[in-house]
């Protein structure tokens, strides 16, 4: 009779190695999954944004010799309408295109805010208001131009 050293598994080894796979299979899953970049994506087009406006301003103030006038000291939206700030006149179309609307919070429209009709006219267009969705301020630092973020911070430029 012929006798070999046939070995296998036992039964425990076999358990344990289909419980680390599954393991290893549930990690994958879990921290595998495809990261979403839309917040990223909306806060570098609002990067974009304020760094547009800032080198208008800076263009606009090496032209003139000084900034748009009534600038104010506190944070102020950029937009059509009271209480807002409008820099269409002094930016479009000699400066920039139009003014950068913030994704989420940016808008243009013709008619009333109560019941828009949403146009890609530039703002300098009769009729038009905006609401750019970033805010400026001037103080003794100079001109900032901020806007909010996805993720809790706020994004800004300073001019001086």
């Amino acid at each position: 009779m012929r006798v070999t050293n046939e070995r296998g598994f036992t039964l425990l080894e076999v358990i344990v190695v289909i419980t680390v796979v599954i393991l290893l299979l549930g990690a994958a899953i879990l921290f595998g999954r495809p990261q979403d970049y839309a917040n990223t994506n909306s806060d570098s087009d609002r990067q974009l944004g304020i760094a547009a406006i800032a080198q208008a301003l800076r263009e606009y103030k090496q032209n003139t010799g000084d900034w748009p006038l009534g600038i104010p000291a506190k944070d102020t939206s950029i937009a059509t309408g009271d209480g807002n700030y409008n820099l269409c006149p002094f930016l479009v179309p000699h400066y920039l295109q139009g003014i950068p609307l913030d994704p989420a919070a940016g808008t243009q429209y013709t008619g009333q805010a109560n019941s828009p009709t949403y146009t890609d006219q530039r703002c300098d267009v009769s009729g038009v208001q905006y609401v750019s969705g970033y805010v400026i301020r001037k103080d003794d630092k100079g001109i900032t131009v901020s806007a909010g973020s996805t993720v809790g911070i706020k994004l800004d430029v300073t001019i001086q």
